[in-house]
């Protein structure tokens, strides 16, 4: 039973995080972006970057990214008319300051290297193309973070001479909640005596009989892990609930399902499995005894499912 207990509890402990991607786009014009994102390994996209780069990433630490040179060089020889069109983009491109021009740019650039191509100017047009595809490279950049339970990531983003962005990630809420609380377990032991009978002549003899008034509910201590399901509504959440405890006699397991009120409170219902007592196997109720037996002495401990009720408390 404690090996059971000890793997349930590694189990709800050791859930494995799930990788995530993030898009950023600098063309949006937006300089501050938040939102709520899984805990986990996570890759954030920056888009629609300047060509010329120059760009540095902050979080927590200082990533330089990558900046391209300018790559080019004035020359006197005559260039073809679609690789003189190309070029011509590619300077223009090259000189944008605002990233909102970036898609558009992208697009003209695209369509000067398909008609380079389609036109057979490729060959005398390999430096114009390749400095075109190092620019159309260079406008995305990835970071990998990782990012906790209840933890905020803040990356800053930011150009010499250019606009300062800001991106907040915020994980999720642990998605185990943990409660202390008690249980109100439906009281399905079994009590017995002695019977003491006396015949019409005085004579006493005992039997085993059964006692019907006993307490109607056990108390558990419990210790209890929820998992909440994704929907919630103003600070309710649902979920099924593990929980571990103990009553005076006996260790309890628990399973349920939660209604949470804010991750403070705990409301549950659901089985506990706990030891009760029950009448030792050699012996029936109405059996004669020999002489008076203590109570104790007419019954056994036995694990049962039992309908169980519980609040916890998360302090």
């Amino acid at each position: 039973m404690k090996r059971w207990i000890i793997s349930g509890a590694w189990l709800l402990c050791c859930a494995p995080a799930l990788a995530s991607d993030i898009e950023f786009d600098l063309s949006e014009g937006i300089t501050f972006k938040e939102q709520q994102q899984p805990s986990g390994e996570v890759t954030v996209s920056f888009t629609n970057l300047l060509p010329k780069g120059g760009y540095t990433y902050t979080m927590r630490r200082t990533t330089a990214g990558p900046k391209l040179p300018n790559p080019f060089t004035p020359g006197a020889v005559p260039l073809p008319t679609h690789c003189a069109a190309l070029n011509s983009e590619n300077l223009a491109f090259w000189a944008l300051e605002d990233e909102t021009n970036v898609p558009e740019g992208m697009v003209r650039i695209n369509k000067a290297i398909e008609a380079v191509v389609e036109n057979g100017e490729a060959a005398q047009c390999q430096v114009q193309l390749a400095n075109a595809r190092k620019m159309l490279s260079n406008t995305t950049h990835k970071e990998q973070y990782t990012l906790g339970d209840d933890e905020t990531l803040t990356i800053n983003i930011s150009r010499e001479g250019g606009t300062a962005r800001t991106l907040v990630l915020k994980g999720d809420p642990s998605r185990i909640y943990t409660h202390v609380g008690f249980g109100f377990i439906d009281n399905r032991s079994q009590a017995y005596y002695s019977k003491e009978i006396t015949d019409s002549e005085g004579n006493t003899s005992y039997e085993i009989a059964s006692q019907t008034k006993r307490d109607s509910f056990n108390y558990s201590a419990l210790a209890l892990f929820t998992i909440p399901f994704d929907t919630g509504y103003r600070g309710v959440e649902w979920g099924p609930t593990f929980g571990l405890g103990a009553t005076s006699d006996s260790p309890t397991l628990y399973i349920g399902l939660s209604t949470v009120l804010k991750r403070s409170v705990l409301v549950s219902a659901g089985l506990s499995a706990a030891e009760f007592d029950v009448l030792k196997g050699r012996y029936n109720v109405g059996d004669p005894l020999s002489q008076a037996m203590d109570s104790s002495d007419l019954v056994d401990q036995a694990y049962k499912t039992a309908f169980t009720f519980t609040v916890g408390f998360n302090f």
